[in-house]
């Protein structure tokens, strides 16, 4: 199947997530996202891939909200946002009704864990609700899973305002003539 470049689309179904992104169709069933959380691992790289989705999302919710999906100034949003911390982010989207304040405070306290994983030389130094983590790493996998849960939910509902069936128009446009 051919995608034109210039669509830039992110979904979640209620069965997985799906990305368009330069040309490309990537997915993933939703069932083993949550098992990713579920089986995460006290790993430098496993807990640092799951902030990072955690952060595409939340930029994603960022973007859906300010320009709708599938917008031509996506990637000039994506310069900006880059220039914003994390929390505050965050702190937009709960401004804008988006997110509560419970999964607010709930990434930033997991975000001790993040920021241990990326700075400290150990394990042994990473601290979870002021603990070190391989002692809390079962309730710091429940909260993960709490907040990817929610930003899930929130990302679902958001996406239901904006109607995507032109994009998937173009997408069979251009493949009537392959």
């Amino acid at each position: 199947m051919k995608i034109p470049e210039d669509i830039r689309l992110f979904m979640i179904t209620e069965k997985m997530y799906v990305r368009i992104y330069k040309g490309k169709v990537t997915w993933k069933l939703l069932s083993e996202e949550f098992e990713f959380v579920r089986k995460l691992k006290c790993e430098r790289g496993e807990i640092l891939d799951l902030f990072s989705k955690m952060e595409f999302l939340v930029n994603e919710l960022i973007q859906l909200r300010m320009l709708g999906a599938n917008s031509e100034e996506a990637d000039k949003l994506d310069d900006v946002v880059a220039y914003v911390d994390f929390f505050s982010r965050l702190k937009l989207l709960k401004k804008w009704g988006i997110i509560e304040n419970k999964t607010v405070e709930m990434v930033n306290q997991t975000k001790q864990v993040r920021n241990g994983f990326a700075h400290a030389w150990g394990t042994e130094e990473v601290l979870y609700k002021e603990k070190p983590i391989e002692e809390n790493f079962e309730k710091f996998k429940h909260d993960m899973e709490e907040i990817w849960k929610a930003l899930v939910e929130v990302y679902s509902v958001e996406q239901k305002k904006y109607d995507v069936s032109e994009i998937f128009k173009r997408i069979r446009e251009e493949n009537k003539s392959v």
